[in-house]
């Protein structure tokens, strides 16, 4: 049921807006729209900010679909952030990004289940190994996820000695979520870009048509002969 209200929320919220749009478009179009089809273009500018909102909803609704199945992450939508770690591992975070769980996903007996292996502020994948900052007392941790051997280091010299000379790059936890679906989502929003400008192209050059000055002068006189 909250999922159906959250979507319902959403739904009467890009609506709303889309019409605040609309409606700011149509008053500056009010003064700049020149004959002929003069309310014709008022009206297309009033509809052009609902028909590119809508069309980036779709497109962002598929590409979330698209992104979690592929991807492994969360779809977006909610106030969860999951992204995936080597072997089993995943880093899930609750409202905000910044701080988050790194859990190993059992699936065994198809039981999915989630063992807690340290929270974490900070981190880093170097191959099959997981460093990072814990968010609790802020010493460092190494994960080995091949063997499940977590070791804690007080110091960030303590860990690059346990690292054989790899350099560390710890990034937020945001944006590693990022990292996890940049690609998917910056291609999701060029092909969005790409058909919200085709569908405005096609909804002016549609509606500016001579067709439909035919339609037109078909109802305006289909009108005039209903009326007594």
């Amino acid at each position: 049921m909250l999922p159906f209200v959250g979507l319902l929320l959403w739904l009467c919220i890009i609506i709303a807006i889309s019409l605040i749009l609309g409606l700011v478009a149509a008053l500056i179009a009010l003064p700049l729209a020149k004959k002929p089809k003069r309310k014709r273009k008022i009206l297309l500018a009033f509809l052009s900010p609902g028909l590119a909102i809508g069309i980036w909803t779709v497109c962002s609704v598929v590409t979330m679909l698209t992104t979690s199945t592929l991807c492994n992450v969360d779809i977006g939508l909610g106030d969860t952030w999951i992204s995936p770690l080597p072997n089993g591992y995943e880093i899930y975070s609750i409202d905000l990004p910044g701080n988050g769980n790194i859990d190993k996903v059992d699936t065994s007996d198809s039981i999915t289940t989630f063992y807690e292996t340290v929270s974490a502020s900070k981190l880093q994948v170097i191959g099959d190994t997981v460093i990072g900052q814990r968010a609790d007392n802020g010493d460092y941790f190494l994960l080995d996820t091949r063997t499940d051997s977590l070791t804690f280091h007080e110091s960030l010299t303590q860990l690059q000695a346990s690292l054989n000379g790899k350099k560390i790059e710890l990034m937020d936890n945001s944006e590693y979520h990022w990292q996890a679906r940049r690609t998917p989502y910056s291609i999701g929003a060029t092909i969005a870009l790409c058909c919200i400008a085709l569908a405005l192209f096609l909804l002016w050059k549609i509606g500016l048509s001579s067709r439909w000055d035919k339609l037109y002068r078909l109802v305006s006189a289909d009108t005039q002969q209903s009326q007594p």
